[in-house]
C-alpha cells in the first residue's frame, strides 16, 4: 500500500489555521526559521513547531488535531480496494468498491435538498435558486458539487465506522487481547484489551422480595411485615422445589421488569449501576467464597482484573470470619419466619413491651439472620443433601457445603444479599449464569456473540446445533436474540468510546503507512502523548472511583457489624407468647421440640426475665455488655451470619 505522509501544511489546512498557514506545505528559510521577529533590537526567531505546539498546547487542541488527522484516515480508507469479508452468509467487498453506494446515498441526498428548496420556494413565494443557496449556506458549501463531496465524505466516515464494529468484533470484545500498537515517536505502546478483560462481564439472574423496612441503616432493628416474612418463605421454598430458576422468578419476583424476563437481569459489568451489596457481593464471593471454577480448577488470581483484587482484598481483610467461613442461613430460619409471621401479641392477644414490633419474632429471627449486607448462602438442615430438592454439596475455597443451588446445579449456588434501591429495601437471590472465572463448554467469544438467532453466523458445533448463548437465554423465544444481540454488540461500542476510538486510529494509521513529515515531528510526538496520557487520565479517574465505592461499601459493613452488638436475642421468639406472664420453664415451650442450646438458651433468658418484669428487662438488657456482645446474647457459635 503506498505511503501516506502528513505534512504541517496538511494538518494546518484541516484545522483551518487560516491565520497561521495555508493549505500549501509551510515554507521555512534556509535556517529553517518559519519566522522571526524584533523587539527592542533583540530577533527572535521561530520554528513550526514552536508556533504549532504552542498553539496546540491544551487538550481541546489536541482533540482537534486528532479528529482532522482521522477524518483524513476515515475517507482515504476507500481509495482502494481492502478485501473482502464474509458476513452472515453474503460476501462484502470493503473500500473503493463501496464508493459506488456511497455515491448513491449522497446523490439522494442532495436530491431531497433540491426538492426541499422547491417546496420551500413554492410556499414561500421566492426563489429556488435563493432557498437552495439558503441550504448550501447551511452546509458550509458554495456549489451542488461541493454538497454532494460534503455528504459523500460524511457517509464514507458512517461507512468506515460500521465496517469496523461489523468486521471487528473480536477485537472490540478482546478475543485474542491485548493488542498493541507500537508508538515509535514515544517508545510505548497502546493497549486495547477490549470488553471481555476490561469489564468482567458476569450474566446474572435473580428472584427479589421486597421488605416493609424502608432503612438501609436499620442493621440491628429493621421490621418486616407478615406478608414479607411468608414471601421470603414461599421464595425459598420455590427455589428449593422448583425445575428451574427462570420459572421460580417469573412466579414471584416483585422485580417486575426481571420477572418478565425470568428473572434474567442481562449483563453486569464494571459500570453496570447496580447496587453495592448485588455488585460488590458477587465479586467477593466468585474471588474468596468459590475459590474454584466450574470444572473444579483453581481460580488464579491474576485472572481478576486488577482494578477488582486490590478492593476485594480489603473487604475481606477487614473481617476475618468472612474470609475464614461460608456465611450461611438454615433453611429452617426461613420456615420459622414462616410460622412467627403473624405472632404480634402473646398468646392471650395481649401486646408485648406495649406493642413494639421489634421484638415480634419475625423482626427478631430477621435481624439475626436476613438484616446484613453481606452475601450469605441458604444452608440444608444439618448441613445434609438429603434436605431434598435443589440443594447441592458446593465446595467453597475447600470447605464443603450443602447449599441452595439454581436448577439443582452445584455450579450455580444462590447467592443472597439484603440491599437497597430507590427508596426500597429487598432481598436478592442472585445467580450467576456466566462467569468471567469459571469454564464453560461454550468460550466466551461464542457466548456474548453478536449475532441473532435467524442468522447464519450465529454460533453452533459442527453437526449444525445452535449453542446456547447469551443471545437465546430467556424461555424458548427465539426471535428475543434480536435485541439481546444488540444490546452486546452496544456494549462493545461504547463501555470505552473514548479508547476504542483513540485504538482505531492508531490502528489504521499503521495500516495506512501514514506518516508525519519531518517538520511535524514534534506534533506527532506531542499527539501520541496526549493520546496516551488523556486515556491513562481516564482510567485513573474511573479506579479513584471504584475505589470510593468500594470504601463506601466497607464502611456500611463495619458500621453494621457495630451496630448489630444489639441483636434482640433469640430465644426471645420463644418465650414471646408467654412475656406478659410469670414464666415457669416447662410451660414456655415443649421441650421435646427443642435443642440443648435452645434449651439453655431460654433457660437463662426465663430466669433473668423471672427476676423482673418484661419492659425492665428489655430497658436494662439492651444496655448490657453481655447483649452487646457481636451476635446477640446467645451466639449458637457457628458460621451463620
Amino acid at each position: 500500500m503506498k505511503k501516506s505522509k502528513l505534512s504541517l501544511g496538511m494538518i494546518a489546512c484541516l484545522l483551518s489555521v487560516g491565520s497561521l498557514a495555508g493549505c500549501d506545505p509551510v515554507k521555512s528559510s534556509d535556517k529553517g526559521y518559519l519566522l522571526s521577529y524584533t523587539v527592542d533590537g533583540t530577533t527572535t526567531y521561530k520554528v513550526a513547531d514552536d508556533i504549532l505546539k504552542e498553539y496546540y498546547d491544551d487538550s481541546d487542541k489536541y482533540q482537534a488535531i486528532f479528529d482532522a488527522i482521522f477524518k483524513v484516515i476515515k475517507r482515504n480508507y476507500f481509495s482502494v480496494d481492502r478485501g473482502t469479508k464474509k458476513y452472515n452468509g453474503v460476501t462484502i467487498k470493503l473500500g473503493k468498491p463501496q464508493m459506488t453506494k456511497i455515491n448513491a446515498e449522497a446523490d439522494k441526498k442532495v436530491a431531497i435538498d433540491k426538492q426541499t428548496a422547491e417546496d420551500n420556494a413554492d410556499a414561500n413565494g421566492t426563489r429556488y435558486k435563493k432557498e437552495f443557496d439558503a441550504i448550501l449556506s447551511e452546509n458550509g458549501v458554495k456549489t451542488e458539487e461541493e454538497l454532494h463531496a460534503k455528504y459523500v465524505g460524511e457517509i464514507q466516515e458512517e461507512t468506515f465506522d460500521e465496517n469496523f464494529y461489523t468486521y471487528f468484533v473480536d477485537e472490540m470484545r478482546g478475543d485474542n487481547a491485548p493488542y498493541k500498537v507500537n508508538l515509535k515517536t514515544l517508545g510505548k505502546d497502546f493497549v486495547w484489551d477490549g470488553y471481555l478483560k476490561d469489564q468482567h462481564p458476569y450474566h446474572m439472574s435473580h428472584l427479589m422480595i421486597e421488605l416493609a423496612d424502608k432503612s438501609d441503616t436499620n442493621y440491628a432493628d429493621g421490621t418486616i411485615s407478615e406478608d414479607n416474612a411468608k414471601n421470603l418463605y414461599t421464595a425459598v421454598k420455590e427455589l428449593k422445589d422448583a425445575s428451574s430458576f427462570q420459572l421460580a422468578a417469573y412466579s414471584l419476583s416483585d422485580d417486575e421488569s426481571s420477572r418478565a424476563k425470568y428473572g434474567d437481569l442481562g449483563i453486569m459489568d464494571y459500570d453496570t449501576g447496580f447496587i453495592n451489596e448485588f455488585k460488590l457481593g458477587i465479586y467477593a464471593y466468585e474471588q474468596f467464597y468459590l475459590g474454584k471454577d466450574a470444572s473444579g480448577k483453581a481460580i488464579d488470581a491474576s485472572s481478576f482484573s486488577e482494578k477488582y483484587i486490590d478492593a476485594v482484598n480489603e473487604l475481606f481483610n477487614f473481617a476475618d470470619d468472612h474470609a475464614a467461613h461460608v456465611p450461611t442461613v438454615p433453611y429452617s430460619v426461613f420456615e420459622e419466619l414462616n410460622s412467627y409471621s403473624e405472632a404480634e401479641t402473646d398468646e392471650n392477644s395481649k401486646p408485648v413491651i406495649e406493642g413494639a414490633d421489634l421484638v415480634f419474632p419475625r423482626n427478631v429471627i430477621y435481624n439475626k439472620y436476613l438484616n446484613r449486607h453481606a452475601v450469605f448462602f441458604v444452608e440444608g438442615a444439618d448441613n445434609n443433601e438429603d434436605t431434598n430438592g435443589n440443594f447441592r454439596t458446593v465446595s467453597f475455597n475447600g470447605e464443603e457445603k450443602v447449599v441452595l443451588c439454581a436448577d439443582d446445579d452445584p455450579t450455580k449456588p444462590i447467592v443472597c444479599v439484603r440491599g437497597s434501591s430507590q427508596g426500597k429495601q429487598e432481598i436478592h437471590f442472585m445467580v450467576v449464569n456466566r462467569s468471567p472465572l469459571s469454564t464453560y463448554e461454550v468460550e466466551d467469544k461464542d457466548y456474548y456473540n453478536t449475532y441473532y438467532y435467524s442468522q447464519d453466523m450465529y454460533p453452533h458445533k459442527a453437526d449444525g446445533t445452535k449453542l446456547d448463548t447469551y443471545t437465546n437465554f430467556v424461555g424458548d423465544e427465539r426471535d428475543d436474540s434480536e435485541p439481546r444481540a444488540q444490546e452486546i454488540a452496544s456494549k462493545f461500542k461504547s463501555f470505552d468510546s473514548d479508547k476504542l476510538n483513540k485504538y482505531i486510529f492508531l490502528k489504521f494509521m499503521n495500516v495506512e503507512k501514514l506518516t508525519f513529515e519531518k517538520d511535524c515531528k514534534e506534533i506527532e510526538k506531542a499527539l501520541m502523548n496526549w493520546i496516551l496520557t488523556s486515556v491513562e487520565k481516564k482510567e485513573n479517574e474511573k479506579s479513584e472511583n471504584w475505589k470510593k465505592t468500594w470504601n463506601e461499601y466497607l464502611d456500611k459493613l463495619s458500621r453494621e457489624n457495630a451496630e448489630r452488638k444489639k441483636l434482640i436475642p433469640q430465644a426471645c421468639k420463644y418465650v414471646f407468647s408467654k412475656a406478659n406472664e410469670d414464666l415457669k420453664l416447662d410451660e414456655v415451650y415443649p421441650y421435646a421440640n427443642l435443642t440443648a442450646e435452645e434449651i439453655s438458651e431460654i433457660e437463662t433468658l426465663a430466669a433473668e426475665i423471672i427476676e423482673m418484669d418484661v419492659k425492665t428487662y428489655w430497658e436494662t438488657t439492651k444496655t448490657s455488655d453481655a447483649f452487646k456482645k457481636e451476635g446477640g446474647l446467645f451466639n449458637d457459635g457457628k458460621a451463620h451470619i
